[in-house]
């Protein structure tokens, strides 16, 4: 029982030592450091920032226009359908020949 909590105490020492190292050099390199590398870093880190906003702004908006194109898709093909129906002069509700079962869906998808 001896070892574990000697085993814990020094971890602990160990750890908390470990974090105030780190925020002191922190500190003493923040001060150490030029005025214009401080700057630099601060907008090295805004421009990442508007960039990422930028990137993702950009995806939403594609993600948006295929939605829209699929969609579009999805009605040409009902229209085209629709007129080849009566073209030929099939029911609407005969969309595959008799006997034939429908394809299952790929693995991994959900139903909709």
């Amino acid at each position: 029982m001896r070892r574990l909590f000697w085993t814990g105490v020094g971890w602990s020492l160990g750890l908390g030592t470990s974090v105030w190292v780190q925020r002191r050099v922190r500190r003493a390199a923040a001060r150490v450091a030029p005025p214009a590398v401080r700057e630099q870093a601060r907008e090295t880190g805004a421009a990442a920032v508007r960039r990422g906003r930028e990137t993702l702004a950009g995806a939403r908006l594609r993600t948006l226009e295929l939605r829209e194109a699929i969609d579009e898709g999805r009605r040409v093909r009902r229209r085209v359908e629709a007129a080849l129906r009566e073209e030929f002069g099939l029911a609407a509700d005969r969309h595959r020949p008799s006997g034939a079962r429908p394809l299952a869906a790929p693995r991994g998808s959900a139903a909709r």
